[in-house]
C-alpha cells in the first residue's frame, strides 16, 4: 500500500480513535465537545503527526519513495509515447491520409501510413522504439485501430467543444448548411457556423465548420427538423439565430416550405439571404441560354477544348504552341466559363494556327476533318463575341472570387455587387465599338472575312389582303449583333437586381452605421434609421438608447477614426472594444455584431465537401459517420486543432473509461 494515497484515511483514523478513547468519559454536547477536542493534547499530537507525514511525502522521504518515483516515471513514460501518437494521428488527419493498410505489426511493408510514421518517428525517440522493441502481442501498445479511432473522435470533439463555447461567447450567429453525396451515396449536409470571434481584443468574422451530417431527408420540413435537432445537440438556442444561408433549391429557400421558412417560423429574425456566389452563377447562366447565339457560342469553345483534350497527340501538338493550355466548362460552376473564355481569348491566333496545321497534317481522316470544321466555326462573329465575352465573364468572375471570402460583410458583398452592375452597365453602353475594332485586328491577322454572318430572314405566307412585300424589318448584322450583347446584358442586370433584393434591404438597414454614413448624414437621419434598426430588432437592442447612442457615437467616432470615411464594420466594432466604448455604446456595438454575422455565401460548405472527397474516398467508402466528422474537422480547423493541449486529451482518454495502465 502507498503512503500517499491514504493520508486522508489516516487522518481520519487518528480522528476517530481519539474521539473513541474519549468517548468513555463523559457525554457532553457536540459543539462543547468540539471544542475540548481541539484543546486536547491527543488532538495536538495527531494533527503534528498529520503534518509531519504530509511533509515528508512532499520532500520525498516517505519509505515508499522509490516506489512513488517508478510510478511517476512510468506515467511520464506513457504520456511521452501518447503525444507521440497524438503528434501522427493529427497530421495524417490534417494532410487526408488514410491511417491503416492491411496488416497491423509495425515494421510490415503493408501496415499503412500510420504504423509506418509510428516507425519512422521511433528512430529518433528511444523511449518510443523500446516501447516498439519490448512490445508483445496482447499487450498494450496504444496503436491498434480501435485506440486510433478513439483519439481521432476524442481530437475531434475537443476541437468542436472549442468551437461551440466561442459560438456561445457570441450569442448571434448564423447557420450555412449544404448537402452533397459521398462516394458510398449518402448524402451528406455540412453544418457550418457564422459568428463574430472576440479574443484577447483582436475581432475576426469566423465561418466555423461543425459536423457531416448524415441526411436522407429530401424534403425541407425534414432538414429544418434534422438541422433543428442538431443545433438542439449542440446547445446552440436557436433564438440566437440572425441569419441563414443556402443555396437556391427549392427544399432550403422555399417560400412555404423550405428550410428557411421553417427556422424563420421558429425565429422571426433569423433571416434568410440566399448565396451570393450561387445567385451570380444562376444570373450568369440565364443570360447565356437566352440567346441562341451566345449558347452556340459557348458550345464551339468546349468542342475545341474537347477536341484536343480526347487525344494526347492532338493535346502535345497543342501544348508545343500554346503559353497556358485550355480549359473546359460548366453549367453549373460560372467561373469555369470566365476560365475558358480568358484561355480561348488570349492564344485565339495560336490556336487557330494549331488547327490548321492539324488539318494539313498526315494524322488520320477523322481529326483533319473535324478540325476543318472547326476552323470554319472560328469566325468574326465568334471572335467578336469572345471579346465581349471576355470582359463580361472577367468582371464577374472578379466579384465572384471576392464574394467566396468568409469574412466578407454584407456592406461589402453589395459594394461589389452594384460595381458589378456597373461596370457591365458601361460594357453594355460604351464598350461595342472597341469590341468591334479589336476583333476585326484578330480577323485580318488571321485572313478571315470581317463581315458579321446575316441572320436569315423568316419568310411569311402572304395573304390576299397584304397589297406589298413589305411586311418584313430588315435588320442589319451589326445590329442584330449588338441587340445579341445588349440583350444577354440586361437579363444579367435583371437577374442580379431581383436575386439581390435581400442582400441590398439588410444592408441598407444596418447603412447608417457605416463610416460614409456617420460622416455624411445628419444628426436627426442617423437617429431615424437607428430607431428603425431598433424597432426591427427589440429583442436585441433598446430602441430608445440606440436612438441616444448614435448622436453621440457619430462624434466620437470622426474623432477617434480621422479616415473613418473609408472604415469597415469590422474595424468600428475593434474601435469599440480597442477604446473600451462598449459600455458606453452597448446597443450600437449588438447591431455592428449581428450584421457582421450576416451570411453572404455558402462557399464554406463546399470547401468542406472538397475535404469530404479527400477524405472518404473510395478505398475508404465504409468509414464510420463518427470517424468522418472528426477527420474533417481536424482536417478543415487546423488552427484550433494545432493549438489543442495533450495533456487534456489524454487525461480524457485516461477517464474515458478503466485503464491498465496509469495515465
Amino acid at each position: 500500500m502507498l503512503w500517499s494515497f491514504f493520508t486522508p484515511a489516516l487522518y481520519g483514523f487518528m480522528f476517530r480513535f481519539h474521539v473513541d478513547s474519549s468517548a468513555n468519559k463523559h457525554v457532553v454536547q457536540p459543539d462543547a465537545m468540539h471544542r475540548d477536542h481541539e484543546k486536547s493534547a491527543d488532538h495536538r499530537n495527531h494533527f503534528l503527526q498529520w503534518k509531519s507525514l504530509e511533509n515528508r511525502l512532499k520532500n520525498s522521504q516517505c519509505i515508499d519513495d522509490k516506489l512513488q518515483k517508478a510510478i511517476l516515471l512510468e506515467k511520464d513514460r506513457w504520456r511521452h509515447i501518447l503525444r507521440i501518437i497524438l503528434d501522427a494521428i493529427l497530421f495524417c488527419t490534417k494532410n487526408n491520409l488514410a491511417f491503416r493498410g492491411s496488416s497491423t505489426t509495425v515494421g510490415n511493408k503493408h501496415s499503412g501510413i500510420f504504423l509506418n510514421l509510428i516507425e519512422l518517428l521511433s528512430k529518433y525517440d528511444n523511449i518510443l522504439k523500446q516501447h516498439l522493441v519490448n512490445h508483445n502481442k496482447g499487450a498494450i501498445s496504444y496503436i491498434s485501430p480501435k485506440i486510433q479511432n478513439e483519439f481521432i473522435c476524442l481530437l475531434g470533439q475537443t476541437v468542436r467543444n472549442k468551437i461551440l463555447s466561442k459560438i456561445k461567447k457570441a450569442k448571434y450567429f448564423s447557420l450555412l448548411f449544404d448537402c452533397t453525396p459521398d462516394v458510398s451515396h449518402n448524402e451528406q449536409m455540412a453544418e457550418v457556423i457564422r459568428y463574430v470571434d472576440i479574443d484577447n481584443g483582436k475581432i475576426t468574422v469566423e465561418e466555423s465548420f461543425i459536423d457531416f451530417i448524415n441526411t436522407e431527408e429530401k424534403t425541407g420540413d425534414g432538414l429544418a427538423m434534422e438541422i433543428l435537432t442538431k443545433l438542439k445537440a449542440d446547445e446552440l438556442d436557436v433564438q440566437n439565430v440572425r441569419g441563414q444561408g443556402y443555396d437556391n433549391r427549392a427544399n432550403m429557400s422555399g417560400k412555404y416550405h423550405g428550410v428557411q421558412a421553417v427556422i424563420l417560423n421558429k425565429n422571426n429574425l433569423a433571416t434568410f439571404i440566399p448565396c451570393a456566389a450561387h445567385c451570380l452563377n444562376l444570373s450568369g447562366v440565364h443570360a447565356a441560354s437566352a440567346n441562341v447565339k451566345v449558347q452556340f457560342f459557348f458550345d464551339v469553345i468546349q468542342k475545341i477544348y474537347t477536341f484536343f483534350v480526347k487525344s494526347t497527340t492532338r493535346w502535345k501538338i497543342l501544348m508545343d504552341t500554346l503559353k497556358i493550355s485550355l480549359k473546359g466548362h460548366s453549367d453549373t460552376r460560372w467561373a469555369s466559363k470566365a476560365q475558358a473564355v480568358k484561355a480561348m481569348n488570349s492564344q485565339i491566333k495560336e490556336v487557330f494556327k494549331v488547327l490548321q496545321n492539324i488539318s494539313d497534317s498526315e494524322l488520320n481522316l477523322e481529326t483533319k476533318s473535324t478540325a476543318k470544321n472547326l476552323l470554319q466555326l472560328i469566325n468574326f462573329d465568334f471572335l467578336c463575341l469572345l471579346n465581349i465575352w471576355n470582359q463580361i465573364l472577367s468582371s464577374i468572375d472578379r466579384v465572384n472570387q471576392a464574394l467566396q471570402n468568409k469574412s466578407l460583410s454584407l456592406e461589402k458583398a453589395s459594394n461589389l455587387l452594384l460595381g458589378l452592375k456597373n461596370g457591365l452597365q458601361e460594357i453594355r453602353d460604351t464598350t461595342m465599338e472597341d469590341n468591334f475594332t479589336n476583333a476585326t485586328k484578330v480577323a485580318e491577322e488571321l485572313q478571315i472575312s470581317t463581315t458579321l454572318k446575316e441572320s436569315r430572314t423568316k419568310k411569311r405566307k402572304r395573304l390576299e389582303l397584304y397589297e406589298t412585300d413589305d411586311d418584313v424589318i430588315n435588320i442589319s448584322a451589326e445590329k442584330n449583333f449588338r441587340i445579341t450583347i445588349i440583350d444577354s446584358i440586361d437579363i444579367l442586370l435583371t437577374q442580379m437586381t431581383w436575386r439581390y433584393e435581400k442582400i441590398m434591404e439588410i444592408s441598407n438597414d444596418f447603412e447608417f452605421l457605416s463610416g460614409h454614413s456617420l460622416t455624411n448624414m445628419n444628426s436627426h437621419d442617423l437617429q431615424k434609421a437607428a430607431a428603425d434598426l431598433g424597432l426591427k430588432y427589440n429583442e436585441d437592442i433598446n430602441t430608445a438608447e440606440i436612438v441616444e447612442e448614435i448622436k453621440d457615437f457619430k462624434h466620437a467616432a470622426l474623432l477617434i477614426l480621422p479616415s473613418i470615411e473609408s472604415v469597415t464594420f469590422l474595424d468600428l466594432l475593434q474601435m469599440i472594444h480597442v477604446y473600451k466604448l462598449k459600455e458606453s455604446y452597448p446597443n450600437i456595438e449588438i447591431a455592428i455584431r449581428i450584421f457582421l454575422s450576416m451570411p453572404v455565401t455558402t462557399a464554406s460548405c463546399e470547401r468542406s465537401f472538397s475535404k469530404l472527397k479527400l477524405i472518404k474516398t473510395y478505398l475508404r467508402s465504409t468509414m464510420a459517420q463518427e470517424r468522418l466528422s472528426s477527420m474533417a474537422i481536424l482536417s478543415i480547423e487546423t488552427e484550433i486543432a494545432n493549438k489543442l493541449d495533450y495533456e487534456d486529451v489524454i487525461d480524457k482518454f485516461a477517464d474515458t473509461k478503466a485503464r491498465k495502465i496509469s495515465l
